[in-house]
């Protein structure tokens, strides 16, 4: 959400201010992604979900876990 105005003020500012900020965007959606990802929500909640539903496991084989997409084939 914040890429528009870093590129706003790109020409405003130093390279290297503009470069930094950058950098600092992509390692805080980095991080928000892992630990979504890791830690806080998936790995967690499809643990839990496996051992609660039966066929959680043959929609894992089939969904995509956090990015929508088409769906993957299933190697049976």
């Amino acid at each position: 959400m914040s890429l528009p105005v870093l590129i706003d003020r790109w020409p405003h500012h130093h390279i290297v201010f503009g470069l930094l900020t950058a950098l600092a965007l992509a390692w805080i959606s980095w991080t928000t992604y892992h630990m979504l990802v890791h830690y806080t929500g998936a790995v967690p909640a499809e643990y839990f979900s496996r051992q609660r539903r039966p066929d959680y496991m043959r929609y894992q084989r089939v969904t995509n876990r956090l990015f929508p997409g088409p769906r993957r084939t299933t190697h049976q």
